[in-house]
């Protein structure tokens, strides 16, 4: 396991149950401790993620608060992927599941190392969980994972060549 799932299981036992509960999709993979080798940042190895998944994921999804989707919905993920915010993005199969890592920066703390996320979605491209290390992740959505999830909006928008 990773550091970070180390220090969650001692901070907050119950999301580090819930985050257990999740990797075990995966064969117990932790994203956080792929090693970028591991990765495939080929465009063409990315989930079929289309507007639905996106909508059934952040909307349709139980786990969330209306705080929560009030976040998402405030634009903020948008602001941070239009301002480049989101990095180093990569994929890899596990057990069926395609599951996309990256990075994001802060948007107040830009000196602070970024932010760690991953998303999980079916090989359909279905969306079936998310986390990120942000104080809010834990909940599994935030706009740091809405950010994420731009390139996929906007890979659908773009006409085809």
């Amino acid at each position: 396991m990773s550091n970070y799932f180390i220090k969650l299981e001692n901070e907050h036992p119950d999301v580090a149950t819930r985050y257990t509960q999740k990797l075990s999709l995966i064969n117990n993979m932790d994203p956080y401790s792929l090693k970028d080798s591991q990765l495939s940042y080929s465009a063409a190895d990315f989930p079929p993620v289309n507007n639905m998944d996106i909508v059934s994921y952040l909307v349709l999804t139980s786990y969330y608060t209306s705080e929560q989707m009030k976040a998402f919905k405030s634009l903020h993920a948008y602001k941070y992927f239009e301002a480049g915010f989101v990095s180093k993005c990569g994929v890899i199969n596990i057990n069926n599941y395609m599951v996309v890592v990256a990075n994001v920066k802060h948007s107040q703390r830009m000196n602070d190392p970024p932010l760690r996320l991953w998303i999980m979605c079916k090989i359909d491209g279905s969306i079936e969980t998310a986390h990120c290390t942000c104080m809010v992740g834990v909940g599994e959505v935030c706009s740091h994972i809405g950010a994420l999830l731009y390139p996929f909006f906007i890979y659908l928008l773009l006409p085809e060549i």
